[in-house]
């Protein structure tokens, strides 16, 4: 991690995985998970690049398929969840909520 890395509202309730490099100027909001492979020598990391956005409630996902790298300038968009590859400069915001009709379950 980088010096210069901010965690907004003090990082609270924040869970980074040790396998997880992050880049410069990068702000990371609460309630953020990021989660790489349970091995902290795995060859699997997560790499945030630098000056990325991760909002509140996201979620980022590692995998056994050679890590993740968020691109730079990324903006992880609050409860987004994210297992891939992101773009630098992209924009990954979760599902737009929607009613379930009356007598529907859940799914």
């Amino acid at each position: 991690m980088e010096d210069d890395l901010e965690l907004v509202h003090f990082g609270f309730g924040c869970a980074i995985h040790p396998n997880v490099r992050i880049g410069r100027r990068v702000k990371i909001f609460h309630h953020v998970t990021i989660a790489a492979e349970t091995s902290e020598r795995s060859a699997s990391p997560i790499v945030i690049e630098d000056d990325c956005v991760i909002g509140a409630y996201a979620i980022i996902l590692g995998n056994n398929r050679g890590g993740i790298v968020i691109g730079k300038g990324a903006v992880i968009a609050a409860g987004a969840i994210v297992n891939r590859d992101v773009p630098p400069g992209a924009t990954m915001v979760p599902m737009p909520a929607r009613a379930v009709p009356p007598g529907k379950t859940y799914a």
